[in-house]
Parts: structure tokens; C-alpha cells; sequence
């Protein structure tokens, strides 16, 4: 009998979905028996963007022929903000402020 697996999830939707998106879907890719296929990109930051803390960090944003421009949004429970939302810019640990212009990574 093959084991059985259960994903421990955020309570805050957003955040559920960041960690099916980097975790859960990983593995169930793997159990499928096919490799771990993840979209990244890099764009062009349509605003500048201020340092943040020590954690990653993903931000929902909309992308524009290789424009990105960040979302306003409320925190990890704003699920509006994150169903118009094209992709997530991802910021390592202790970030630093980056101006208009400059080259993110996105998810």
C-alpha cells in the first residue's frame, strides 16, 4: 500500500496558495513521475520597491510585456488582490529596496 500524504496549509488563502505552489505541488509532480516544471521569469520593475524583512517574500503583481508592476495589497488573507494577479516577484531574505527599473524574479 503505497503512504498516504497530507498537506498542512496556511489558514490565510494567499499564503495557502504560495505553499501549494512551491511545496505541495513539487511533490505531487514527483509522485506523478514527472519533472518538477515551475514558470519563472525575470521582468522589468514598473515601480520601485522597498527592502523587507527576513523571510522570502512573494508579491502578487501584473506583468506587462516585460513589465511588472506590484500590487497594493493587504497581506496574505487579500485574496482580490491575488486572483488579478499575473504572477508572484519573489525576494530572497533581508532584500534590499530595489528602484524602477531594475530586474525582479517572478513565479
Amino acid at each position: 500500500m503505497p503512504p498516504d500524504f497530507v498537506f498542512g496549509l496556511p489558514g490565510n488563502p494567499v499564503s495557502a496558495l504560495v505553499c501549494t505552489i512551491r511545496l505541495a505541488s513539487r511533490l505531487l509532480q514527483r509522485l506523478a513521475g514527472e519533472p518538477v516544471r515551475e514558470r519563472w521569469m525575470d521582468a522589468e520593475l514598473a515601480s520601485p520597491l522597498p527592502g523587507n524583512g527576513p523571510r522570502e517574500f512573494y508579491l502578487p503583481t501584473r506583468l506587462d510585456n516585460g513589465v511588472t508592476t506590484p500590487l497594493k495589497w493587504k497581506g496574505s488573507a487579500d485574496l482580490f488582490t491575488a486572483a488579478v494577479a499575473d504572477g508572484l516577484i519573489v525576494r530572497g531574505e533581508n532584500a534590499p529596496p530595489l528602484p524602477a527599473g531594475a530586474r525582479v524574479k517572478l513565479l
